[in-house]
């Protein structure tokens, strides 16, 4: 289990002010939502928060380790990014992404071990793509691609999960199948998810918590319940937003 602490975090993208001075205390088992405008920078967030960018002040640390201080096979073992899109891996097949999702976990003198074969054949049948993975990832198709990358997140197996936008690409079926199980196993295990959505109906019905980029460093986080509020969303989004109930789920409507 981790639990990662976010203090007085300050981030800067060009002249645009992300976050300013951003506390955030994430626990396990939690599932958080990023959520913002285009161009609030969400995704900037996300990259910080994985250590793969410098803050302009404050810290990140996962069970009292700054992230920005650790090695990078270090970060690794404790924190898994999924990114909107990579390119550089289409020439792989599935099989190949999965495995290379383990290397954190393996000794540079001994290699791929059995158990780590075990470990991506597992991922394999729990998310249904025994018929993606010995396919280049090129031909695939955007969702099934997603498939496989969301894949590779699990085999990794870290306490910290950072997700951008993980339904993208995939189909209505997709998304509330692939995010239903996917977090509830992700719960059960105790692991910390945030997820950049742009979908506030989704970052609602799926997260306990969520972070709102309101602009020029603003920012709302708290409970689910607390925070998905007509007033609230309206001002994030800079348009009318109302709330309905449908067969006891909680909807978002723009006007």
């Amino acid at each position: 289990m981790s639990d990662v602490t976010v203090s007085g975090l300050c981030i800067d993208v060009g002249r645009t002010r992300v976050c300013d001075q951003l506390d955030l205390a994430l626990k396990p088992g939690e599932v958080w939502s990023v959520i913002g405008r285009n161009g609030a920078g969400k995704t900037t967030l996300l990259h910080t928060l994985a250590g793969l960018r410098a803050p302009q002040a404050g810290s990140i640390s996962i069970d009292g380790s700054n992230v920005h201080r650790v090695s990078a096979r270090a970060r690794a073992q404790r924190i898994s990014i999924l990114f909107q899109q990579l390119d550089e891996m289409s020439s792989l097949t599935g099989h190949e992404i999965l495995i290379n999702a383990r290397h954190p976990w393996v000794s540079r003198w001994e290699g791929i071990q059995e158990q780590d074969e075990e470990i991506v054949q597992r991922v394999v049948h729990e998310h249904d793509i025994v018929h993606l993975v010995d396919r280049p990832v090129g031909i695939l198709s955007g969702g099934e691609r997603r498939r496989i990358e969301l894949a590779a997140v699990a085999v990794q197996d870290t306490g910290v999960i950072l997700l951008d936008e993980p339904v993208n690409h995939l189909d209505l079926h997709f998304q509330i199948e692939t995010l239903s199980a996917l977090l509830n196993q992700w719960r059960a295990q105790d692991k910390i998810v945030m997820m950049v959505m742009h979908d506030l109906n989704l970052a609602t019905r799926f997260s306990d918590q969520l972070l709102c980029l309101m602009g020029h460093g603003e920012s709302l986080s708290g409970p689910t319940k607390t925070i998905a509020t007509e007033e609230n969303f309206s001002r994030l989004m800079k348009h009318p937003i109302r709330r309905y109930d449908a067969h006891g789920q909680t909807v978002f409507v723009p006007l």
